[in-house]
């Protein structure tokens, strides 16, 4: 390029040459080609003063890392920032001039303030057409009819154009005020790539009744541009089908010059195929006036376009379908004319080669379906065709023996499914009241044989994003194996009040505590199991009371290793009044002895609310060493009936052996056992 190697050239190279390169790893032989390329973008880098000189390189650069936009699309820096330069100008000329009181800017006057290149092309964008302006009438007038002699012209009337340039210069001429490659300047236009010599003609389409331009090319592969050069959004197709219907079926639109070039027909073909609410428009409207519509346009011969260009393969029509289509659903044949029944029946193998593409989603094949979706209406698949679409996806295939054969049919229809639902929302407002009903019933239908494989079940639980309680209240099968528990207790934190709690109780889950994983006891894996959030599983009374409410109804358990967990977590007996509650009038039937005794030496009082009939030997032993007074009142409640409880007894019996000062307390509550 020949650029001037300075100060701020050489400060900014420094900075942002390797970055850039990393951005555009292909447009430059080197990060020093690439850098002297961006640096070519700044308008000022031609500048013959050395403080003129590369003005914007700084902001250029920032900008293109923090939004990088597509190589062919570079170019627009420099046409936006020279712009922004003229209306500047224009700016300082407007605020000197004499008598200047109050005006709008154009442009904010610190390039800066643009934080994005997006946010600088919008704020120039509006004046894009400010120096044609300018120009005389006359001039005006010589520059359309030279655009129109170098254009095939579809459409000129009281609507506005639509043309196709058959030139550079006509295609810059009819894309003034717009961003389209195909209309930028001479060293940055694209048009004879896009076009091929012919191959992809470009469709402009320019409403008199609004500033907004548009533009269809083939080679874009895309449904079509605004003046922003933006793909169409849903104002654009309004508009455009607004424009396109007023005048495509009147005798203004010269249809025959589509009809007599086969790569314009293909292209104005596709161009309808990829905007489907504007095809329909059109088509409601042909109803009305059906030999308007060029042959070309008819439902067949779209639906034979498509065979050959969109689809893998040719289209099977669905004569039920046509049919009904045709003869409408009461019947009324007779009333109808020729034209009218065949244009139904175009209607109809229409609509029923778009219900085709249900085939592909259930396949998986959603690059295919994303191609045909764009024939589908704004509203895609309606709420009827989406359930019998669930259906289907949710029906277990015949022929399925093997786990492994189911596991591969789960995985794969839960991810098609994961895929519809970001395509189709309303799939998850179809499921009621719960989230995961689908894979719910897609699950229950699975033989009970196929969860005996250990390998199976396992793989659900990882594969699926249904919750623990879920699983285990309408699946409980995933539960039969141990390590599906330990897997559930390593990452889910069970309270007493739980799904899971409750549906552990389950008589098919009664084998669990018993069982070893390689050899090691269940309950001793449980207790010493790490948790991935809380630490331990059990961590603390509350998180043991918990595995023995889940697994409590099941015989002939070993808790010890529990117990000793519980041991090491209170290395100086419970905390808490409520934790000596728990332990005494809950977890009756395990030894918390040691447990008891830690704590009674250091807080008897915790003793006092525990119910009578819960205090256990071991109580009334620890309460008879550390607080003889607290034993006389447990005698006192415990003998307010002729029942004497044999632990009591014992207890008693040991305060005479040791000959205890306060015996006499509770002498009297032992009758006959008491000693002379």
């Amino acid at each position: 390029m020949g650029l001037e190697r300075d100060k701020k050239y050489s400060k900014f190279k420094e900075l942002f040459e390797e970055k850039l390169l990393k951005t555009y790893p292909t447009l430059g032989k080197s990060a020093e080609e690439l850098f002297e390329f961006v640096a070519g973008l700044d308008p000022t880098s031609s500048a013959k003063s050395e403080k003129q000189r590369y003005l914007y390189l700084e902001w250029i650069c920032s900008r293109i890392l923090k939004d990088p936009p597509t190589s062919q699309n570079l170019y627009k820096v420099r046409q936006d920032l020279t712009l922004y330069i003229s209306l500047s100008r224009l700016d300082k000329a407007r605020a000197n001039r004499e008598g200047t009181v109050f005006y709008k800017p154009f442009v904010d006057a610190q390039i800066s303030q643009y934080a994005t290149l997006s946010s600088l092309s919008n704020a120039v964008f509006p004046y894009l057409e400010l120096k044609e302006r300018k120009k005389s009438e006359e001039t005006q007038q010589a520059e359309r009819l030279k655009a129109e002699e170098n254009s095939t012209v579809l459409y000129n009337g009281p609507e506005g154009r639509i043309v196709v340039p058959l030139t550079m210069e006509a295609s810059q001429y009819w894309g003034r005020g717009t961003k389209w490659c195909l209309s930028a300047d001479k060293s940055d236009n694209l048009f004879e790539r896009y076009t091929e010599d012919g191959k992809f003609p470009v469709l402009m389409f320019l409403p008199k009744r609004t500033s907004e331009k548009y533009a269809f090319n083939e080679y874009d592969e895309a449904s079509g541009r605004n003046a922003r050069d933006e793909e169409f959004n849903e104002a654009d197709r309004q508009t455009l089908s607004d424009f396109i219907n007023r005048a495509a079926l009147t005798t203004d639109f010269e249809w025959s010059k589509v009809s007599d070039n086969k790569n314009l027909l293909r292209s104005v073909q596709l161009f309808f195929f990829l905007n489907p609410s504007i095809y329909s428009k059109m088509l409601a409207s042909a109803s009305e006036q059906p030999h308007a519509l060029p042959e070309f346009l008819n439902i067949n011969s779209m639906l034979t376009f498509s065979a050959a260009h969109l689809y893998p393969t040719p289209v099977k029509l669905s004569q039920d379908w046509m049919t009904v289509m045709a003869h409408g659903p009461e019947g009324d044949e007779d009333e109808e004319s020729d034209d009218d029944l065949q244009r139904k029946q175009e209607v109809g193998a229409f609509v029923a080669g778009l219900g085709m593409i249900e085939q592909y989603l259930l396949n998986g094949d959603f690059a295919t379906y994303d191609k045909m979706a764009r024939l589908i209406p704004k509203n895609g698949l309606d709420e009827k065709q989406l359930l019998k679409l669930i259906g289907e996806i949710i029906t277990l295939p015949e022929g399925l023996e093997t786990a492994d054969e189911f596991l591969e049919d789960y995985q794969r229809k839960m991810a098609i499914f994961e895929k519809l639902a970001e395509r189709f929302p309303k799939i998850r407002s179809l499921q009621e009241e719960e989230d995961d009903a689908y894979e719910i019933l897609y699950l229950k239908s699975i033989p009970k044989s196929i969860w005996t494989e250990k390998a199976f079940a396992l793989s659900v639980i990882e594969k699926t994003n249904m919750t623990v309680p879920k699983l285990i209240e309408y699946i409980p099968e995933i539960f039969c194996h141990p390590e599906a528990w330990i897997d559930m207790l390593g990452c889910f934190e069970i309270e007493p009040d739980s799904t899971v709690v409750e549906n552990a109780k389950n008589p098919i889950f009664h084998h669990i505590p018993s069982q070893r994983i390689n050899g090691v006891p269940f309950m001793e894996i449980v207790a010493n199991l790490d948790h991935e959030i809380y630490g331990k599983a059990i961590s603390d009374l509350y998180s043991a009371l918990c595995i023995y409410e889940a697994f409590g109804e099941a015989e002939g358990v070993d808790w010890s290793p529990v117990i000793k967990r519980l041991e090491i977590t209170y290395p100086e007996g419970f905390e808490t009044a409520t934790d000596v509650a728990l332990a005494t009038n809950t977890l009756t039937d395990w030894d918390l002895s040691t447990l008891l005794e830690r704590t009674i030496s250091r807080h008897p009082e915790f003793f006092e609310d525990v119910a009578p009939h819960h205090q256990n030997i071991t109580i009334v032993k620890a309460a008879l060493r550390h607080d003889p007074e607290a034993l006389a009142d447990v005698a006192a409640r415990f003998f307010a009936g002729v029942t004497k409880p044999p632990e009591l007894a014992i207890a008693f019996q040991q305060m005479v052996e040791r000959k205890s000062p306060y015996l006499d307390m509770v002498a009297h509550h032992f009758g006959s056992a008491t000693p002379s």
